[in-house]
């Protein structure tokens, strides 16, 4: 409710400089509604609220209409760190979060696009399910730039079937046995192997599943939170153990790691760790109270959690994102912004 009283201060404020007449935006700010607090109250309780709800809605549309920018956004041709690879929407969130955390950054599909590009760096959004940029294209793309660093963004799944309980950077040193796992290692391989050739520093960044707005759908905890906002229950497999990283804590290592010189090749990145219980605990407070059950699921390789201290260690970065608020804004993002898709996204794979 906030977000949208205060968006519309700002769009207010660049159609006109007339202050709004004040019972018009009164009647504005009421048709809002109360947002997401009716997941939390109910009627009886909410309708009390209403005055305070408005109250705060009138200060965020005051807030926007004086609120002052900070200046246009970097593009692909006005920064030097570009931001490819990955879904669109989530390329872009990054490139958002990079720019707030100090490493002005923008987004595009593809490098160059035929517009010449000054890349210094680029840092790559692995993406099994079928990007955009392959990691071939991407490299090809690269070189012809005159990139000078790449920051490859993989994922822990490099180390699903591992034996580990917990899983340090240089624990997997050979091809992966499990196909998930080998897809992700053959990305991260082809990557340092362009590298050795053409004597580009790159580093890979393990991320955990991630959590927030456009994070992918293959995780354990959008696949629960579909299953929570479509009324089915949720399963549950005893024993294992869930790693998550919010998008703003992403942002945050990645620009560690910029500002750092280059030292290990290798970045192990997630922003807290819950076992079974307490991750479907989360998904039900942060998307809709539903039932689950229990299963044993022998069959199917999990991923292990990391260990996480070495880009601590070198770079000085900790998670500091509040993961329940990115938990809360992927659920609202999968139930009121994903219905096209929701049968395809309904189908896609989890982490087992």
């Amino acid at each position: 409710m906030w977000l949208t009283a205060f968006a519309t201060g700002v769009a207010v404020a660049g159609a006109t400089g007339r202050e709004p007449d004040p019972e018009a935006a009164a009647a504005v700010m009421d048709s809002l509604g109360p947002g997401g607090l009716c997941e939390e109250y109910t009627d009886a309780e909410l309708l009390p609220m209403i005055p305070r709800i408005r109250e705060l809605a009138l200060a965020a549309l005051a807030s926007g209409r004086t609120a002052h920018g900070t200046g246009p956004r970097p593009t692909a041709d006005t920064t030097t760190v570009v931001v490819t690879g990955g879904a669109p929407a989530l390329g872009a969130e990054l490139a958002r979060l990079l720019t707030d955390a100090g490493r002005p950054a923008a987004y595009t599909e593809r490098l160059g696009d035929g517009r010449g590009q000054a890349v210094h760096t680029v840092v790559h959004l692995g993406d099994r399910s079928g990007s955009a940029c392959a990691v071939q294209d991407l490299l090809a793309d690269a070189e012809k730039a005159g990139a000078r660093r790449l920051v490859h963004i993989g994922s822990a799944e490099v180390y699903r079937g591992a034996a580990a309980d917990e899983c340090a950077e240089d624990t997997v040193a050979e091809p992966p046995q499990d196909p998930v796992a080998r897809a992700w290692w053959n990305d991260e391989q082809a990557c340092l192997r362009w590298g050795g050739e053409t004597g580009v520093p790159v580093q890979l960044v393990r991320l955990a599943e991630q959590v927030g707005r456009y994070a992918p759908v293959r995780g354990v905890l959008a696949t629960w939170m579909l299953q929570a906002w479509t009324r089915r229950s949720m399963t549950l497999v005893e024993g294992r153990v869930h790693q998550l990283v919010d998008h703003r804590d992403t942002a945050e290592a990645i620009a560690a790691v910029l500002a750092a010189p280059v030292r290990s090749t290798v970045y192990n990145v997630a922003s807290a760790r819950f076992d079974e219980e307490r991750l479907a605990e989360l998904a039900a407070e942060t998307a809709r109270l539903t039932t689950w059950e229990w299963t044993s699921d022998e069959g199917t390789a999990h991923t292990p959690p990391m260990a996480t201290g070495l880009i601590t260690a070198e770079t000085g970065w900790r998670a500091s994102a509040p993961l329940r608020n990115g938990a809360r804004a992927q659920a609202q993002w999968l139930a009121c912004d994903t219905h096209d898709e929701l049968a395809d996204l309904l189908q896609q794979d989890t982490d087992g």
